[in-house]
C-alpha cells in the first residue's frame, strides 16, 4: 500500500493499526480519524512519506509529550505536506515538539476551539525548532468552529472565557526565519495590531512572499496599516505580491502624485489588494485613485471590507461603513478609468 485516504468516519484503532502494516506509504489522508501514537510514530519512520493530513486528539498529543521527554525526536525525513486539525494550539505545538520536518513545504494547522495568547506564542515557536528555514513556503493557521472535539457547551463556554487579544509584532517575527516562505495566512478571531514599521522590517525577511494575510476579517487598530508610500516599500521587498490583506492609513494624502506612483514597481496581474476596513476622506479620493490606476487591471482587484456583515465593532456605525465603501468603491472605478485612458 503506498496511498490510503478515508474520507469518512471509521474507527481510529482500527485504521491506526492498518497504517502500522504498510512500510511503503507515501501519501495518508485521514482527515476525520484521530491517528495514535504508534501509528504517527510508524509514519515518522517512513523514508517515502510526502503527504499526511490527521486528526489531532489533546490524549494523543499529550501521550507522544509524555513518551518522548527525555528521548530522542521522531523525523518525517520526507514529508513535504502536513495539514492537522485539532480540538486547540495546544494538541499541535506540543505534537509537533517532539517531531522534526526537514523538507516540509507545508504546514496548515486548523484548531476548532478559539487559541489562547500562549497557545500562539509557543505555537510560532516551535515551528522554528521543527521546521526547517529554508524549506518552508506555504504556513496555514485556521481556527475554524467545530462540534467536532467537544459538545457545543464546552466550545462556548471556552470561548467566553478567554480574554480579547491581538497579533502584535513579536507574534509574527519567529516566522522571519523562513526566507524562503511564499504565503502566510492566518485565519484568528482576535484583532491586528501591526504599524508600518513592523510590517516592512517582517516584509524584508520574506522577499518571494506571494500572499500575506493575517485575520483579515477582523479588525486593525487605528495605530496598524501602511501608508501608500510605505506600500511602495513594500513592493520593493515583495517583488511577486499577488494578495495581501492590509489595513490602508490614508490620512493626510490628498496631494496628486506625480511621475510613476509605485516608482516603476508592479505586481502579477492576477493580484488583489484586500483593504480590511481602511477609513478614507473625502478628500484623499482623487489622489488614491491616481495612486491604484498603475495597477494591473483590468485583472487586478482593489477589494473593499467596509461592509457591517464583516465588521465585529459594534462602535462604528453601519452609516460609516456604508459611507467608507462608497469612499473607496469610487477610488477603484476612478483608477480603473485612469488606467484605461493610459492604455488608450
Amino acid at each position: 500500500m503506498e496511498s490510503f485516504s478515508v474520507w469518512e468516519r471509521a474507527n481510529p484503532s482500527t485504521i491506526s493499526s492498518l497504517i502500522c502494516h504498510w512500510p511503503n506509504l507515501y501519501f495518508v489522508n485521514c482527515i476525520r480519524i484521530d491517528l495514535n501514537v504508534a501509528a504517527l510514530s510508524h509514519l515518522s519512520r517512513l523514508h517515502n512519506l510526502r503527504y499526511l493530513e490527521f486528526r489531532l486528539y489533546a490524549e494523543v498529543a499529550d501521550s507522544i509529550w509524555s513518551a518522548q521527554s527525555g528521548t530522542s525526536i521522531l523525523t518525517f525525513s520526507a514529508l513535504r505536506t502536513l495539514r492537522m486539525t485539532s480540538r486547540s494550539l495546544a494538541s499541535d505545538w506540543k505534537f509537533l515538539h517532539h517531531f522534526r520536518l526537514p523538507v516540509i513545504e507545508e504546514l496548515a494547522v486548523s484548531p476548532r476551539v478559539a487559541l489562547t495568547m500562549p497557545e500562539l506564542i509557543s505555537f510560532f515557536a516551535v515551528l522554528e525548532e521543527t521546521c526547517t528555514h529554508n524549506t518552508l513556503v506555504g504556513l496555514n493557521l485556521i481556527h475554524e468552529d467545530s462540534l467536532d472535539f467537544e459538545s457545543s457547551s464546552s466550545v462556548s463556554e471556552i470561548d467566553e472565557d478567554l480574554p480579547p487579544y491581538y497579533i502584535t509584532f513579536n507574534h509574527l517575527l519567529p516566522l522571519t526565519v523562513f526566507a524562503n516562505i511564499l504565503i502566510i495566512y492566518v485565519s484568528l478571531s482576535c484583532d491586528v495590531d501591526l504599524n508600518e514599521c513592523e510590517l516592512l522590517c517582517l516584509a524584508s525577511s520574506w522577499p518571494r512572499l506571494e500572499c500575506f494575510s493575517v485575520c483579515s476579517r477582523q479588525h486593525w487598530t487605528p495605530s496598524s496599516g501602511i501608508t501608500p508610500g510605505g506600500f511602495v516599500q513594500l513592493l520593493e521587498r515583495c517583488r511577486s505580491l499577488k494578495r495581501l490583506h492590509i489595513l490602508f492609513d490614508t490620512r493626510g494624502y490628498t496631494e496628486i502624485p506625480r511621475g510613476h506612483p509605485w516608482s516603476g514597481l508592479t505586481i502579477p496581474k492576477e493580484a488583489s489588494l484586500h483593504l480590511q476596513s481602511s477609513p478614507i476622506e473625502e478628500e484623499s479620493i482623487n489622489a488614491l485613485a491616481v495612486f491604484f490606476h498603475v495597477a494591473p487591471f483590468p485583472d487586478f482587484r482593489l477589494d473593499i471590507y467596509w461592509d457591517d456583515t464583516y465588521l465585529r465593532d459594534s462602535r462604528i456605525s453601519k452609516e460609516l461603513c456604508n459611507l467608507y465603501h462608497d469612499r473607496w468603491v469610487k477610488v477603484g472605478s476612478l483608477a480603473r478609468s485612469l488606467w484605461e485612458e493610459r492604455r488608450a
